[in-house]
C-alpha cells in the first residue's frame, strides 16, 4: 500500500488516498512449482516480504500455506526445516542457515536466486541457479568469462598458442567469487533518485573497460614474450595473476557511483581481497598448479592492471548498471 499526500509544505500535508500496488508472479510460475512437485522436489519460498504477502503469492503458485518468520530458523533442526512451505522477512544469513539446515538433515538442496543477497546461500547449495533476470553477482561471473573468453580466442588467432590454459581459466573463476560473494556485506551511498538505464551508455562504456582489460593483457604478454624472454608458461602464469589483479580492481571501479573513495569498503571486501591477491601471488611464485615466476613479475603484473584499469569516465558511466 502507498500513501498518497498533497499539500505545499509539511505543515500542510493531508491524506489524499491510498494505492494499492501489485508485483504478480509470473504467469508460468505455478505450472514450474507444479513440474518440480511431480519430479519429486520439495519447492519452499524464502522472502524478505511480510507474511501476508508471502502467504498470498505462495498459494497462488501453489507452493502451500504453511508459513513461519525467519526467527523460526532459530528454534528448528535440519529434521523440520521443511514443517513450512514459507519463510518470510529473512535476511541473507537466514537464507545460508536454512539451507545448511537442510542439508544437515541429508537434503541435496537446490537455491535460486536473483540478487547479491542470494550469493552466499547460493553458493552454500548443492544447485545454486540464478534466474533469467538476475543481477551484479550473475552477471559479474558472465562478464569475466565472456572477456577471457575474447582474449584467448584473439589470442590463439595472433599467437597460435594458448595464453592462458583451461585449468587457470577455472582456477581465476575460483578465485573471484570470494570477493563477488563479499560484496553483499559492502557499504555504498544508495541512489537518492529514481534510477534510469540508458542501454548506449552502458554497451559504450562496458566495450571500454573491455577493450582497456584487453589490451593490457596483450602488452602483458607480449612484453613478457619479446621484451623480457620469458617461456610460455610462465607467460600464461604472469597473464593469469595479472586476470585476477583486474578483476580485483573492477570490483573497487564500479562499487561506488561517484569517486571510489566516497565511501570506504567494507572490512570483508577488502580483506576478502587482500586474501585472494596474497593467495594468488603465492601460488604463482611457488608454482601450485601453475609454472612459477619470479615475485618481481607478479607485483608488476598486478599494480600495473590497477592503475591501467581505472579510467574516470568509465567509472562515472558504468556505475549505474548497479
Amino acid at each position: 500500500m502507498l500513501a498518497v499526500a498533497s499539500g505545499s509544505d509539511r505543515d500542510t500535508l493531508r491524506l489524499a488516498g491510498l494505492v494499492a500496488l501489485e508485483d504478480p508472479p509470473r504467469a508460468d510460475s505455478g505450472l514450474l512449482v507444479r513440474g518440480l512437485q511431480d519430479l519429486g522436489v520439495r519447492v519452499v519460498m524464502v522472502t524478505g516480504d511480510n507474511l501476508a504477502t508471502a502467504c498470498a503469492v505462495a498459494q497462488r503458485v501453489g507452493i502451500g500455506s504453511r508459513a513461519a518468520a525467519a526467527d523460526a530458523l532459530d528454534h528448528l533442526d535440519g529434521s523440520r526445516a521443511l514443517d513450512h512451505d514459507v519463510y518470510a522477512r529473512v535476511f541473507p544469513e537466514h537464507k545460508i542457515k536454512l539451507v545448511r539446515l537442510l542439508q544437515a538433515a541429508g537434503h541435496i538442496v537446490g537455491m535460486t536466486g536473483d540478487g547479491v543477497n542470494d550469493a552466499p546461500a547460493l553458493k552454500q547449495a548443492d544447485v545454486g541457479v540464478a534466474v533469467a533476470s538476475a543481477t551484479d553477482v550473475a552477471r559479474a561471473s558472465a562478464g569475466v568469462v565472456l572477456t577471457v573468453a575474447v582474449f584467448l580466442s584473439i589470442g590463439v588467432m595472433l599467437t597460435n598458442t594458448f595464453i592462458i590454459t583451461p585449468l587457470l581459466i577455472v582456477l581465476l573463476l575460483f578465485t573471484n567469487d570470494f570477493v563477488t560473494m563479499s560484496i553483499a556485506t559492502d557499504h555504498v551511498s544508495y541512489s537518492r533518485t529514481p534510477d534510469r538505464w540508458n542501454i548506449k551508455t552502458l554497451m559504450l562504456t562496458g566495450g571500454a573497460l573491455a577493450v582497456l582489460v584487453l589490451l593490457l593483457s596483450f602488452t602483458v604478454f607480449f612484453v613478457g614474450r619479446d621484451v623480457l624472454g620469458l617461456p610460455l608458461t610462465q607467460l600464461q602464469t604472469l597473464v593469469f595473476v595479472m586476470l585476477v589483479a583486474t578483476g580485483q580492481g573492477n570490483v573497487y571501479l564500479i562499487r561506488e557511483r561517484a569517486h571510489f573513495w566516497q565511501s570506504r569498503p567494507s572490512a570483508w571486501l577488502v580483506s576478502t581481497s587482500m586474501a585472494d591477491l596474497a593467495v594468488v601471488a603465492s601460488m604463482a611464485t611457488i608454482g601450485v598448479l601453475m609454472t612459477p615466476v619470479s615475485p618481481l613479475l607478479c607485483r608488476a603484473a598486478g599494480c600495473g592492471c590497477r592503475i591501467f584499469a581505472y579510467p574516470r569516465s568509465v567509472e562515472s558511466a558504468y556505475l549505474p548498471t548497479l
